[in-house]
């Protein structure tokens, strides 16, 4: 189902030929912007749907009645756009001169420890900005009272809260000769780490934000400790400052000045976290229905009243396979360090008696009858369960290891093995075809067989069976891994 959601950020530039459904969650009051948002659906894309099948339209599923608004032809009116990254890390900045500036002075926090320091790159970076506004510039021009009060040396001397709000309001957003030409992961990272440093300012360390900002950090920093990315020369460079960051006792009364020195070192290898993938589905079916038979139930057996053509497919009786598959995950995640399910989520080889045992969990729980077992386990159980809770990552990074082994690698490689490494530890198996769609084919424009060769294709379709051999499970199937690798 491919569908853009829109909420105003999906607007020029935004080129996803595949998009066939727009989803309109918000009211829309300029005519420019309204088309702007119907024309992601115009692109036209060969094969969508499979050879020969291409996209020939799109839908809009409008829920705030913006295709009546404009069926009437209005005026256009002015809206506002949400505020880019970089107007952001600006106001982050302003905030952060304003608490330090306004600490002691009232009800609030002491001047936290290397608040001086961060003062002084704080001003710096928003001076730089401001310096590179130039009445060159039209939407310059209309503020340039306010950018030349900002470009004198004395502005900068105290900060009230009106001057935050007139840098934030006035001068923020503003184009810049000075415009950090980063890439946007490492000006997200920038506003988190800066978000994370008022926090610690106005003393909101134990709040729920800066908590959860803090662990997402440890896990990109746990990431980029894995061996794959390793092998990347400006990662193995911060392996130390990763290993501390992952650490929980580091964040204990973390100081603003350690927070800006991760910033400044980390910013640039945020690019190589992975990001998870979800795979696509892709369903080909008409909709039929079949005319009526009356029957004892009205309904002409498994008809519907009305209908014309197939029959209605029939599941299992009283199964809802996705409740079930739903209770499931839920069940066997919380429940890893079980020895089946360990063997599972590890990628050691299941036995015919750990399915009898994960089938036995599964029911004697709860979670599901055996009906629901058998109907959901049309590939296998092991395939199946496989599929509910995922690979752990290293066990994943170990068989890539293996691949990697006397392979010198390129930076296009790399970022294939990143996403398969993504696609097995979310979905537990994949398919060698999957190769073939996006993202992988969006790295090449010749496709996998332009970054591998042969013999490395071949070594890639080993590591996908392994994963799979791993999961199924016959009356034949003996250990391929020694158990101890549990006790790791």
């Amino acid at each position: 189902m491919r569908t853009i959601l829109h909420r105003g950020h999906h607007l020029p530039g935004i080129d996803v030929p595949e998009v066939v459904n727009l989803v309109m969650f918000k009211p829309v009051h300029s005519k420019t912007k309204f088309w702007q948002m119907v024309g992601r659906g115009t692109r036209l894309r060969p094969d969508l749907f499979g050879p020969g099948l291409d996209k020939t339209g799109f839908k809009v599923f409008d829920f705030c009645g913006n295709l009546e608004y404009f069926g009437q032809d209005p005026a256009d009116v002015r809206s506002s756009p949400s505020p880019s990254v970089s107007t952001r890390i600006f106001a982050a900045r302003a905030r952060i001169i304003g608490a330090i500036d306004d600490a002691g002075t009232g009800p609030g926090v002491p001047e936290a420890p290397g608040a001086p320091a961060l003062r002084a790159l704080a001003v710096s970076a928003l001076r730089g900005r401001v310096n590179g506004m130039t009445a060159d510039n039209l939407l310059v021009r209309k503020h340039m009272r306010e950018v030349e009060r900002w470009q004198e040396d004395s502005a900068w001397t105290s900060l009230s809260n009106g001057d935050v709000d007139s840098l934030i309001e006035d001068v923020a957003s503003l184009p810049s000769t000075d415009e950090d030409r980063s890439d946007a992961q490492a000006k997200l990272f920038d506003l988190s780490l800066l978000t994370l440093q008022l926090a610690v300012l106005t003393g909101e360390e134990n709040g729920a934000d800066f908590a959860a900002r803090r662990e997402r950090i440890r896990t990109q920093a746990e990431n980029l400790l894995s061996p794959t990315k390793q092998r990347i020369p400006s990662v193995k460079a911060v392996h130390d400052l990763l290993v501390e960051i992952a650490d929980a006792e580091w964040w204990t009364d973390v100081t603003v000045m350690e927070l800006e020195n991760v910033r400044a070192k980390l910013r640039g290898v945020m690019k190589y976290v992975d990001t998870i993938l979800r795979k696509a589905v892709i369903l080909d079916f008409d909709d039929e229905v079949v005319p009526s038979e009356a029957g004892a139930d009205g309904l002409g057996g498994t008809g519907l009243p009305g209908a014309g053509g197939a029959a209605v497919p029939q599941g299992t009786p009283g199964v809802d396979t996705a409740k079930f598959e739903e209770k499931a995950r839920a069940y066997l995640k919380a429940h890893l360090d079980t020895l089946a399910v360990q063997k599972l989520y590890r990628n050691l080889q299941l036995l015919p008696h750990d399915l009898t045992v994960l089938s036995g969990i599964l029911v004697d729980n709860g979670i599901g009858t055996p009906d629901d077992v058998a109907a959901a386990s049309g590939e296998g159980l092991g395939i199946f369960l496989r599929r509910l809770v995922g690979l752990d990552r290293q066990a994943v990074n170990e068989e890539i290891e293996r691949f990697i082994a006397g392979r010198s690698l390129t930076d296009v490689q790399l970022h294939f093995l990143r996403f398969m490494i993504d696609q097995l530890t979310a979905n537990g198996v994949m398919e060698m075809q999957q190769l073939f769609c996006p993202p992988y084919t969006g790295l090449h424009s010749g496709g996998p067989t332009a970054v591998w060769s042969d013999d490395d294709m071949e070594g890639l379709a080993e590591v996908i069976d392994i994963f799979r051999a791993r999961a199924a499970v016959d009356d034949s199937t003996e250990p391929t891994e020694p158990l101890h690798r549990l006790e790791a």
